[in-house]
C-alpha cells in the first residue's frame, strides 16, 4: 500500500505525535472526573476570543466541515463500532492531546445528529469474521461499522462480509476531509469496501527517514533541504558525508562510510517493513487496477531496473547497511546510541525519541531519481481502516455518520 507523503507533513505529523503524550492505558466507556475537568477547562478556554492555539483552530475547521454538512436527527440512535484497536474512536482518558481531539470529534459527531457512539473491543479477529459472516447471512443487524487491520480486510472481502461503501448516501470523496483515506488506491473493479486516513491515526503506520543530525556532516545540504528542493534522492543518502569519532573522541568529516562499530542505514530487526519502506520509496507499487478495474501486476522497468541497482548499493557494493555492534537490540536502540545515521521506521517513532535526548530529524523516505514526480512512505499493513458490514440496516444512517466521522477528523485528528 502507497501514501504519498510530503516533508511539511512530516513536520505537522511529528509535532503532533511528540506533543500528544499518549499512554498505553486505555480505559472504554468509562467516567474520568479529571478528564471531564479538563475538557471543561478547555471548553472555558475556547470561551476566550483571543485564544490562538493551533489545536483550537484544527478543532474549528473541523466544526465548521461539521456544520457544512446537512442536518439530521437520529433520535438518540446508538452508533456500534466493532474495532480491534478502540483507542483510535474513544478516548484513553490520559486527558494528552489525542485524547481531547477524540472527545471533540465524538461530541461533534453525536451533537450534529443525536446519536451516541458505542464502541465494542475485539481481540479475537477470527471469532469477528465469524460472527459477521453469520450475521450477514441470516440478514441480522450485527453492528454499524468494523474496524479491523488493513490486512485483515481481504479475508472480509472474499467472505462478502462487507458493504461497497460507494453505494452509501452522502459520502463526499471530492470534500478536502475524505482526501487521505486511500479512496484512489481501494476503490477496485468499481467497488470500494474500506477506508483509512487521517481520522486513524494513519500516521503511526507510516514509513519515513529518521537521521541522527550530530553523525552528518554540516558543511553540506541538510536532508531537508535536499527534500525541499526535490534532491532528496537515495543516492544522496548513500553519498551523503558523515562526522565520526574514532576511540581518541577526534572528529573526522566527510567519510561517506562509517567505521566499524557504526552503520550508515539500516534496520535490522524489521527487514519485510524495511525492504517494503524501500520498495514503496519509488514509483512502484506490487499491484494496481487495470483498465477493467481488476488488480494485475505493477511493473516498470525503469524503476525495477533502479530498486535493483539501489539494494546492491545498500546491501554490497558502497555497504552503508551494517547491522550496529551486537548489544543493541534493535535499530532504534542503535539509533539513540549514535551509531546509526540513517533508519527507516514508523513516524510514531518521535514520540520515544522526543524522551532519548538524541538529536533526530526526519524527513521523507528519499524518492529513485529526482525526476520522480512525489516523496512516497509506505504505510504498514497492520494499520487499521473502517467498513460497513454487507447488512447495512439504514444506509441513510450510515452515510452520514461515515462522512460526519471523517469530517469531524479533518486537521484534528
Amino acid at each position: 500500500m502507497k501514501h504519498k507523503i510530503t516533508a511539511a507533513l512530516i513536520f505537522v505529523i511529528v509535532a503532533t505525535i511528540v506533543l500528544s503524550g499518549c499512554t498505553d492505558k486505555f480505559a472504554h466507556n468509562q467516567n474520568s472526573t479529571k478528564f471531564t475537568q479538563q475538557i471543561q477547562s478547555e471548553d472555558n478556554l475556547q470561551n476566550n476570543e483571543s485564544n490562538t492555539n493551533p489545536l483550537e483552530q484544527a478543532r474549528l475547521a473541523a466544526q465548521a466541515c461539521v456544520d457544512s454538512l446537512p442536518a439530521d436527527a437520529f433520535d438518540g440512535t446508538v452508533i456500534k463500532i466493532t474495532a480491534t484497536s478502540p483507542e483510535l474512536f474513544v478516548p484513553k482518558m490520559d486527558g494528552g492531546i489525542v485524547d481531547t481531539a477524540l472527545y471533540y470529534r465524538n461530541k461533534m459527531l453525536e451533537e450534529k445528529y443525536n446519536l451516541k457512539i458505542d464502541v465494542v473491543a475485539v481481540s479475537n479477529i477470527s471469532t469477528l469474521k465469524s460472527q459477521l459472516k453469520r450475521a450477514n447471512l441470516a440478514q441480522q443487524y450485527y453492528t454499524d461499522f468494523v474496524s479491523v487491520p488493513m490486512n485483515e480486510f481481504s479475508g472480509l472481502i472474499y467472505d462478502k462480509s462487507l458493504y461497497d461503501i460507494n453505494k452509501l448516501p452522502f459520502m463526499d470523496f471530492k470534500a478536502d476531509y475524505m482526501q487521505d483515506t486511500l479512496y484512489d488506491t481501494m476503490n477496485l473493479n468499481g467497488s470500494l469496501y474500506c477506508l483509512f486516513g487521517s481520522a486513524l491515526q494513519q500516521a503511526n503506520y507510516t514509513y519515513a527517514c529518521f537521521f541522527n543530525k550530530d553523525l552528518l556532516d554540516k558543511r553540506v545540504e541538510s536532508p531537508y533541504s535536499l527534500c525541499k528542493n526535490g534532491q532528496w534522492t537515495w543516492d544522496a543518502l548513500i553519498n551523503y558525508p558523515l562526522v565520526v569519532f574514532d576511540e581518541q573522541q577526534t572528529r573526522f568529516q566527510g567519510k561517506e562510510v562509517l567505521e566499524p562499530g557504526y552503520a550508515k542505514f539500516g534496520s535490522f530487526s524489521d527487514r519485510e517493513n524495511y525492504f517494503n519502506a524501500v520498495f514503496e520509496s519509488g514509483d512502484l507499487n506490487y499491484l494496481t487496477a487495470g483498465a477493467d478495474g481488476l488488480l494485475q501486476m505493477d511493473y516498470k522497468t525503469k524503476s525495477a531496473n533502479v530498486l535493483a541497482q539501489l539494494f546492491a548499493d545498500i546491501m554490497v557494493e558502497k555497504n552503508v547497511y551494517r547491522v550496529p555492534p551486537e548489544e543493541y537490540a534493535d535499530e532504534s536502540s542503535a539509533f539513540v546510541a549514535g551509531k546509526l545515521a540513517f533508519m527507516p521506521a514508523k513516524l510514531s517513532l518521535a514520540q520515544d525519541l522526543s524522551y532519548s535526548g538524541v538529536n533526530y530529524g526526519v524527513t521523507s523516505m528519499p524518492k529513485f531519481y529526482t525526476s520522480q514526480q512525489s516523496y512516497e512512505g509506505w504505510i504498514e499493513n497492520t494499520m487499521p481502516g473502517i467498513a460497513v458490514p454487507a447488512y447495512c440496516g439504514n444506509t441513510h444512517v450510515t452515510g452520514s455518520v461515515l462522512n460526519c466521522f471523517y469530517a469531524a477528523s479533518y486537521e484534528y485528528i
